[in-house]
């Protein structure tokens, strides 16, 4: 469990996934910790396909708070997840 923006999310720590991701839902709350890529990403799956969430176009930089209370600045990519897991911490993060 994650804490963005001081509302608690369920939060996958993938180490499969190459760098942080969030949903969409999130970044629609707070815009101005939004700015747009310079240039449109895929997302490749695990299993080698393209997500039909389609591609990334914004990045979402905040602060998280997990629940042992250590608070980190994290910059996320946007993109659709699954409602179970709305924040998705990747390798990037694992090895910060």
């Amino acid at each position: 469990m994650s804490e963005s923006g001081g509302e608690p999310f369920n939060t996958l720590i993938d180490s499969g996934a190459s760098c942080p991701f969030i949903n969409t839902s999130i970044t629609e709350k707070h815009p101005e910790n939004t700015t747009e890529l310079d240039s449109l990403l895929h997302l490749e799956l695990f299993n080698g396909q393209l997500s039909s969430a389609g591609k990334i176009m914004h990045l979402y930089c905040d602060t998280i708070r997990s629940k042992d209370g250590t608070i980190q600045m994290v910059t996320f990519y946007v993109t659709k997840l699954h409602p179970t897991a709305l924040i998705v911490l990747g390798l990037s993060w694992l090895r910060e």
